[in-house]
């Protein structure tokens, strides 16, 4: 949202995770002083992507390190069509972890106990 993003969507499955997000949001906009809000979604991922219909540039998924989902991630989000041409996913995970998928990362940044994975548009297509 400081970077100067038109429109932001948060997705989490967790409605004490959701109620937090909505109090940090509030906070950094009243600093700010901007009218600015994202759109704050509490579901599942896998249904967010299944459901949206929506077309996003950039899409950052920060999933919970241990979650058994994440090596099927990139191949949902491809899967889903909510990339727009030319946009990137990156997924965060642990350096320990990386998870093993299909497609593999255009690009892996690692920060010690921390990597991102980065996938562009085209690495991510059906």
């Amino acid at each position: 949202m400081s970077r100067g993003a038109a429109s932001v969507t948060i997705v989490d499955s967790s409605r004490k995770s959701v109620e937090i997000i909505k109090r940090n949001v509030e906070k950094t906009a009243a600093s700010a002083k901007t009218a600015f809000r994202p759109k704050i979604v509490q579901k599942p991922v896998v249904d967010f992507l299944r459901d949206t219909g929506g077309k996003y540039d950039f899409v950052f998924a920060d999933a919970p390190y241990d979650w058994d989902g994440s090596p099927t991630l990139p191949d949902l989000v491809a899967n889903s069509g909510i990339l727009k041409p030319g946009g990137l996913f990156v997924m965060e995970c642990a350096s320990r972890n990386v998870p093993k998928v299909l497609r593999a990362a255009d690009r892996v940044n690692k920060y010690g106990d921390t990597s991102l994975l980065f996938y562009g548009q085209s690495g991510v297509e059906s």
